[in-house]
C-alpha cells in the first residue's frame, strides 16, 4: 500500500520535467471553477501551447528597473539571457520591443544588442527582448501550490522554482516573523514540533476536501502526506565542500559523499551528524551559511541564528530517520563546482496560468565532463574571426592534452561509485561548463509565503495579514542581500511568460 501511495505522489509531483507530466496538475475543478471529469480537464490541458493547461508562447526580458536593455553590462548580455533562459525551448523572431527608441539596435554602436528591429506588431511589452518558443510544449510547468522550491544557487542544474533558501529558508522567515509577532523565542523542540507538523499538514486534502479548502481549515492526518493534490517535497540545498566537511567532522566514512558506509540505526554516528549539521562550514546554501554565520541575526535578516540552527536539525532528524512517515518528502540536492552567476533574472509567474509557473534551469550543461571534452578544451578551441573555423583544435599540442585528457579519464575509472576525480583539478567544472545565472522566482514564492503564513497563524492565532506582511518584508531584505553577495556587480533582469 506504502508503494502504490508513494509511486502516485511521485507521478503527481515531476522534479523539473517538461510535457508528459504536467496533465497531473488538474483535479476534479476545471481553471474557471467548475466540476468537470478529469479527462475532460485533461483534454483542456493538451489543447494549451504548452500541453499543461497554459498558453505560453513568449519569453520578454526586461530591466528589472525599467532602464533600456543594453550590451554594455559586467555579465551576461540580454540576448545570451534570453537564450539561457529558452534554451529548452529554442527561440526565434527575437527582437527589441519599443515605443521610443532609446538607442538604434541596426546601429550597432556602444550599448547597443545588435537585435533587429522590432517588427511584429505582437510585441508583448516595452523595452524589451522578445523571442517566440519555437517549442512550447518542451517548457515544463508546474503548480506552485504542489511543488517544491529549489534554492536561489547558480549551481542548480535542473529545471526549478527557486527562491533564497528553498522552502527551508521561506520556513525560517516564517518562525523569525511568528516569533517577532509572539514575543517569546522559540526552543529547539518547539521548532522541531513545527517542522513535522508542517511536513505532515502540506499532504493536501488527504480528507476528501477540495483542493481550495485552506490548510488550517483542514482536518490534518498521516494519509495527506501521499495524497496527490498538496505540496509533495521539502527542499533544503546543501553543496559537495559542506557535505564532506560535515560528515568528516562526525567522522562518518564510506565510499563517496552520497553512497556512505553507514549504518541508519547507528545511533552515535547519527547524534554526531545531528550535532555538526548546522555548523557554519557544513551549511551549503548561501542563505542558510549566512544565518547561522551572523551574530546578530535579528539585526540582519529578521530571524535569531538559533532559529536556523534549529531549523536544519529538525531537517536532518526527519532525514537520518528511516522509519519517520514524512522522510520521503524531503530533498537535499547536493551541488557541485562554485557559484558563478552572470546575471540575475527574477521570473514573473504568467497572471493568466495562475497557480503554474514555469521552471527555469539556473546552469546550463552546454559540455559534457567527458575525456573527449577536455581533450577538446585542453587542445584550445578557436572561433570568430576570418582564419579560423568553427572547430579548430592547434596540431602542436595534440600530444600533451591527450595525455592530460587519459589522465583525468583514468582518475575518474579509479575513483569509487559516484564520484568524480576531477571535482578537485582547478577551473574544471565536475558538471560542464555553461552559462549560470541566479533565478528567483519572486512571485512564485509569494504564493509560498501565503501557504506558510495560513499554517503558522493558524497554530499560533495570529492575524495572518500581519505575518504576512512581516515574511514579505524579511523575504524582500533577504533576496537583496544574496543577490548583493552572489553577484555582485551582475545585471538584473525580468523575465517575463506571455502569450
Amino acid at each position: 500500500m506504502a508503494g502504490a501511495a508513494g509511486a502516485s505522489l511521485n507521478m503527481g509531483h515531476g522534479r523539473g520535467l517538461g510535457r508528459g507530466r504536467g496533465t497531473r496538475h488538474f483535479h476534479s475543478s476545471n481553471l474557471d471553477g467548475s466540476t468537470v471529469p478529469w479527462r475532460a480537464s485533461l483534454r483542456h490541458a493538451q489543447r494549451s501551447s504548452t500541453e499543461q493547461g497554459c498558453d505560453l508562447n513568449v519569453i520578454a526580458l526586461s530591466d528589472s528597473n525599467g532602464k533600456p536593455l543594453t550590451k554594455e553590462v559586467e555579465g551576461l548580455s540580454p540576448s545570451k539571457t534570453l537564450y539561457h533562459v529558452g534554451w529548452y525551448t529554442g527561440l526565434e523572431m527575437v527582437q527589441y520591443c519599443h515605443v521610443e527608441n532609446p538607442f538604434d539596435p541596426q546601429s550597432g554602436g556602444e550599448g547597443n544588442d545588435n537585435i533587429p528591429q522590432a517588427t511584429d506588431a505582437m510585441c508583448r511589452e516595452q523595452n524589451a527582448l522578445q523571442g517566440r518558443m519555437t517549442q512550447p510544449t518542451n517548457l515544463p510547468i508546474k503548480d506552485v501550490n504542489r511543488h517544491f522550491l529549489s534554492c536561489m544557487d547558480s549551481r542548480v542544474g535542473f529545471a526549478a522554482i527557486a527562491a533564497p533558501g528553498g522552502d527551508m529558508g521561506q520556513f525560517i522567515l516564517g518562525l523569525g516573523a511568528a516569533e517577532y509577532i509572539i514575543g517569546y523565542p522559540f526552543s529547539p523542540d518547539d521548532i522541531l514540533h513545527f517542522f513535522q507538523q508542517y511536513i505532515q499538514s502540506m499532504g493536501g486534502n488527504g480528507d476528501g476536501t477540495d483542493g481550495n479548502t485552506p490548510i488550517h481549515n483542514m482536518n490534518i492526518g498521516q494519509g495527506q502526506l501521499n495524497s496527490p493534490e498538496g505540496k509533495g517535497y521539502f527542499n533544503m540545498c546543501t553543496d559537495a565542500t559542506a557535505h564532506a566537511a560535515w560528515f568528516a567532522a562526525a567522522k562518518i566514512e564510506g565510499q563517496s559523499l552520497l553512497m556512505q558506509k553507514w549504518n541508519p540505526l547507528d545511533t552515535a554516528g547519527r547524534r554526531r551528524l545531528l550535532q555538526k549539521c548546522a555548523d557554519p562550514e557544513h551549511v551549503g546554501d548561501t542563505l542558510l551559511k549566512a544565518m547561522v554565520t551572523s551574530e546578530d541575526g535579528v539585526k540582519e535578516w529578521g530571524v535569531r541564528k538559533e532559529i536556523a540552527q534549529a531549523a536544519i536539525r529538525a531537517f536532518f532528524a526527519v532525514w537520518f530517520d528511516p522509519f519517520h512517515p514524512s522522510r520521503e518528502h524531503l530533498l537535499l540536492p547536493v551541488l557541485a563546482g562554485e557559484q558563478k552567476p552572470m546575471a540575475v533574472v527574477n521570473v514573473e509567474s504568467p497572471e493568466t496560468c495562475h497557480p503554474l509557473a514555469p521552471l527555469v534551469v539556473q546552469k546550463l550543461h552546454s559540455v559534457t565532463p567527458t575525456a573527449g571534452s577536455d581533450l577538446l578544451k585542453l587542445g584550445g578551441e578557436k572561433d570568430g574571426g576570418t582564419e579560423s573555423g568553427f572547430l579548430q583544435v592547434d596540431e602542436s599540442i595534440h600530444v600533451s592534452a591527450s595525455k592530460a585528457a587519459l589522465k583525468a579519464a583514468s582518475k575518474s575509472s579509479e575513483s569509487e561509485a559516484g564520484v568524480d576525480e576531477r571535482t578537485n583539478v582547478p577551473d574544471i567544472d565536475p558538471i560542464g561548463q555553461g552559462t549560470q545565472i541566479l533565478v528567483h522566482h519572486y512571485l512564485a514564492a509569494q504564493n509560498y509565503r501565503q501557504t506558510l503564513s495560513a499554517f503558522f497563524s493558524s497554530i499560533f492565532g495570529l492575524d495572518q495579514d500581519k505575518l504576512l506582511g512581516r515574511m514579505e518584508m524579511l523575504a524582500k531584505r533577504a533576496a537583496k542581500k544574496i543577490k548583493a553577495q552572489d553577484a555582485a556587480g551582475k545585471p538584473h533582469y525580468t523575465a517575463s511568460f506571455l502569450r
